[in-house]
């Protein structure tokens, strides 16, 4: 069993790392923060602490990351250091709706096909990971990986956009740039208000064909 960890992960969790994987090699990692191999096949797996998850979610690095190490690896998932209490608790200054983060879990399950994976901390990161490297060497073949397209003008979720009572697509365009289609029912009113040229009377027609939907 081989594995990499990227080398702008902080010193710490490396160090705890290397007690687990002895041969652990320490990269600059195009995707994914490790990598484990083994028998040929690999495992890639994002690791999330509790603020680092939510600015992901802010950014939509989490729209892209999953993309890419579901293109290039057997096996992909996000280790989230603590659930939804742990990061509220955690940052003082947090303003991460319950909803945004159902949502965002359930489009990395469903959609990227990069399951979400809660860990209590570094050292239980390290020894799951050990556990899922372990497991390549009996894992099938891994599930067909899944098209997905970019949000712009000509996707599947802009089409859809499209469809809700007076969206145009500048509008469509706009939330997109904010929200991941498929989180939309998850996403809130207020939250919808955020978006350029959304009011709170769109925002609420918007809502309200989703639950129809």
């Amino acid at each position: 069993m081989r594995a990499w960890v990227d080398n702008r992960e902080d010193p710490r969790f490396i160090q705890k790392g290397k007690k687990l994987f002895p041969n652990l090699m320490v990269t600059q990692l195009n995707t994914g923060d490790v990598i484990i191999e083994d028998n040929g096949k690999y495992v890639c797996i994002e690791h999330k602490e509790g603020a680092d998850f939510e600015a992901s979610i802010k950014d939509k690095r989490l729209s892209v990351q999953p993309i890419n190490m579901v293109q290039n690896f057997d096996y992909s998932f996000v280790f989230i250091e603590g659930g939804y209490l742990d990061i509220i608790q955690q940052n003082e200054y947090s303003n991460l709706m319950e909803e945004s983060y159902n949502g965002k879990i359930a489009s990395l399950a469903m959609k990227y096909m990069t399951p979400p994976i809660t860990v209590d901390d570094s050292n239980h990161f390290w020894r799951m990971a050990k556990v899922f490297g372990k497991r390549l060497e009996v894992a099938g073949e891994p599930l067909t990986k899944p098209i997905i397209l970019p949000n712009k003008n000509n996707t599947l979720e802009m089409r859809m956009m499209m469809c809700f009572q007076g969206m145009g697509e500048k509008k469509a365009s706009e939330i997109l740039k904010k929200f991941d289609f498929w989180s939309l029912p998850e996403v809130t009113e207020e939250e919808l208000t955020t978006v350029k040229g959304i009011g709170d009377v769109y925002a609420s027609k918007i809502k309200g064909q989703i639950k129809k939907r």
